[in-house]
């Protein structure tokens, strides 16, 4: 939003209040942009804060039409299923769709982005549903329903009121109860051997508790971070919409000036690091204990697994000591390095114990280990000959 000399006076604080108002409704943030000669002119003073906290009210006519023939359609279908969408959070329906799946009785799954914003220790929880790369049995459930309800912006204001409007349909969770895949744990590499990308994330595992938030950059970190299981209240944050590189590490940093109480792991790629490293450099001077975790694999691996060539490869750069330097003369975050299952979990003991700012703990695996049959199904290609 750009405010200029040209729209009256009135007009143009009217558009503060706007885009302050929207940034709140949306939990997104809004970008104000005031030109130099409007900067210094007189204005009224600002009313009642109210006036922009105050939720603005349905039209109740619409609400009962859209719930109306929501429970409708439901009651045509004999196998529902829902997917919850990633605006829910910012509507603050999360509780609602959780009493409407326990309504309805279907299968729940979600989309990448909304990974966290349905239990996922919940019973009837079928996973993420990412078309070729969902979740095991997510894709098999979804294709076999006869209907989706999808739950997003669009449809949180009548997840409550239509909870009462339903009749169970449980048929999708049945079947998903039939095909679903038993989860194996995974066994623990040996202490000594080289590092790999499960051992990595075999051990983020035992780390996440109810009060963690995970941050995926974009990457590998996406697929590996998918697999994580959460219990209830663990959040998970990704950005899917841009799928930008060098996004979680100021993410990670404006989330834990945000959130200072939650345990806050991010997992990210030494190619996306590059890109705003600086910003751990804000965390160790807000003293934010979050945990990093550097997959240190020479070069901008997933795209070697989509289309490879010399662009993909970039400078090591020594991150643990880049930890030091931001540190300076006060600074308190460490910086750790890790090429075995044996020195991950030392590091690891040492991430829980710093209180006093951010850890990165470097884990350094092979170029080629990656989720190299997810990429490609990702990406609509054929994997790419090793």
């Amino acid at each position: 939003m750009q405010l200029s000399q040209s729209p009256p006076l009135t007009t143009r604080l009217n558009q503060i209040d706007h885009a302050i108002r929207s940034a709140l409704r949306e939990k997104k943030p809004a970008y104000i942009d005031i030109a130099c000669n409007v900067a210094s002119a007189p204005c009224d003073a600002p009313g009642p804060i109210s006036a922009i906290l105050g939720k603005e009210p349905s039209d109740p006519e619409t609400l009962r039409a859209a719930i109306a023939a929501a429970a409708e359609f439901l009651q045509a279908k004999q196998k529902p299923i829902l997917l919850i969408g990633s605006k829910l959070r910012a509507a603050d329906a999360e509780k609602q769709a959780i009493k409407l799946a326990e309504a309805l009785g279907c299968a729940v799954t979600v989309m990448a982005a909304a990974k966290s914003f349905f239990p996922e220790d919940h019973p009837q929880f079928a996973g993420i549903y990412w078309g070729e790369v969902s979740a095991p049995g997510a894709r098999e459930i979804f294709d076999w329903a006869d209907s989706v309800l999808c739950i997003g912006t669009i449809f949180s204001l009548t997840t409550t009121r239509l909870t009462g409007k339903v009749q169970k349909r449980p048929a999708t969770m049945i079947e998903y109860q039939r095909i679903r895949p038993q989860p194996s744990p995974q066994k623990p590499a040996k202490p000594e051997a080289k590092l790999t990308r499960a051992e990595i994330f075999r051990q983020v595992q035992a780390l996440i508790n109810a009060n963690t938030t995970v941050i995926a950059e974009t990457g590998d970190s996406w697929f590996n971070g998918m697999a994580l299981s959460l219990p209830s209240t663990a959040r998970f944050e990704i950005e899917m919409q841009w799928g930008s590189i060098g996004w979680a590490v100021p993410a990670t940093f404006g989330y834990a000036v945000g959130a200072s109480s939650r345990r806050i792991i991010a997992l990210i790629g030494d190619g996306s690091f590059q890109l705003t490293a600086q910003e751990v450099a804000q965390m160790i001077r807000r003293k934010l204990p979050v945990i990093i975790f550097l997959i240190n694999n020479h070069g901008y691996t997933i795209e070697v697994e989509i289309h490879d060539g010399p662009y993909n490869n970039i400078k090591n750069w020594d991150h643990a000591g880049l930890i030091q330097a931001f540190n300076a003369e006060d600074g308190r975050g460490r910086g750790l390095r890790a090429t075995s299952g044996r020195e991950l979990e030392e590091a690891i003991k040492v991430a829980v114990a710093n209180h006093d700012g951010p850890t990165l703990i470097e884990c350094v695996i092979d170029r080629d280990d990656c989720s190299a049959n997810q990429v490609a199904k990702a990406n609509a290609r054929p994997l790419r000959p090793q």
